[in-house]
C-alpha cells in the first residue's frame, strides 16, 4: 500500500502523449478525483477539503480543460482519458487507487476499471452514464453547437442553467451567483475545440455492454432532477455492475 503526506501541491506531468496538470493533497490511500465536461481540478475543492483528511488526494484537469494541454482533434475519447489518467498515476508512482468521477469523470473511470482493474481499488461513480441517451445527446449537441457562438458569460449562464436543477435555482441564488460569478472571472478558458471534443467524448461513450467487468466496491450516487443524467441512466449502469 503506497501512502504519501504533503501540503497542496500543482505540477504539470509530462505523460508520454500530452501534459497534464495535476494537483495533490492530503495523506493516505491514493484517490484519483476526475472532473466532467468543462471542468477541471478547482471544481474538487469542496470535496477535496473532506476528503483529504483521509486520502491523499490526486485531482487533475483532463485533456482540453483547465491548464493540461488541449491536443487538437475532433474528439477526446474516454479511453484516451483513461490512458491520461493510467499515465499520471504511472508518473506518480501509483499502482493502484481509488477513484471517484463525476459526469464525464465517471465515465472514465469506468473505462479505467473495465480496462485496467489492476489499477482499481474503488468507485465512487456521480451522476455518469454507461451510455447517453437521444435526450442526453441532444443537450450535448446543443452545447457544442452554441460554445464560441455565444458570448462568454452567456455560455456560462446556459451551462449553470442546466447543472443546477429547478429546486437549487429556487432555494440557492446566492450559491449560483457566487458560481456564476467564479466562472466569469475566471482567467483559465477552455477553447472551444476543446469543448466540442469533450461533448464528443460523452456522446459516444457507450460501456454498457462491459459493465458486468467491474469487480471492484462502487457506490453509485446521482440525483432524480439531472438534466442530462435520467434516473434511469443510473439504473442501467447500477444494473450492469
Amino acid at each position: 500500500m503506497m501512502e504519501r503526506s504533503r501540503e497542496k501541491n500543482m505540477t504539470d506531468q509530462k505523460t508520454g502523449k500530452i501534459r497534464l496538470h495535476v494537483e495533490e493533497s492530503g495523506r493516505g490511500e491514493p484517490l484519483i478525483l476526475l472532473m466532467g465536461l468543462g471542468a477541471y481540478a478547482r471544481k474538487w475543492e469542496p470535496h477535496r477539503e473532506v476528503y483529504e483528511k483521509e486520502f491523499w488526494c490526486i485531482s487533475m484537469d483532463n485533456r482540453g480543460s483547465g491548464r493540461s494541454e488541449a491536443p487538437r482533434m475532433e474528439e477526446y475519447t474516454t479511453e484516451m482519458m483513461a490512458e491520461d489518467t493510467i499515465e499520471t498515476m504511472d508518473a506518480l508512482g501509483i499502482a493502484s487507487a481509488h477513484i471517484h468521477g463525476i459526469s464525464m469523470g465517471g465515465a472514465i473511470a469506468q473505462v479505467l476499471a473495465v480496462k485496467w482493474p489492476q489499477r482499481v481499488k474503488s468507485l465512487i461513480l456521480t451522476s455518469t452514464f454507461s451510455e447517453a441517451d437521444i435526450y442526453f445527446k441532444q443537450g450535448l449537441k446543443i452545447l457544442s453547437d452554441n460554445v464560441g457562438k455565444m458570448e462568454g458569460t452567456a455560455f456560462a449562464e446556459l451551462c449553470n442553467y442546466m447543472i443546477y436543477s429547478r429546486k437549487y435555482h429556487n432555494e440557492h441564488k446566492k450559491e449560483i451567483e457566487a458560481a456564476q460569478k467564479q466562472d466569469e472571472e475566471d482567467p483559465i478558458k477552455m477553447s472551444p475545440y476543446a469543448y466540442r471534443a469533450q461533448c464528443r467524448a460523452c456522446r459516444n461513450h457507450n460501456l454498457t455492454g462491459e459493465l458486468h467487468k467491474i469487480n471492484v466496491p462502487t457506490l453509485i450516487t446521482a440525483g432524480d432532477a439531472d438534466l442530462f443524467v435520467s434516473p434511469s441512466l443510473t439504473e442501467k449502469l447500477h444494473k450492469g455492475i
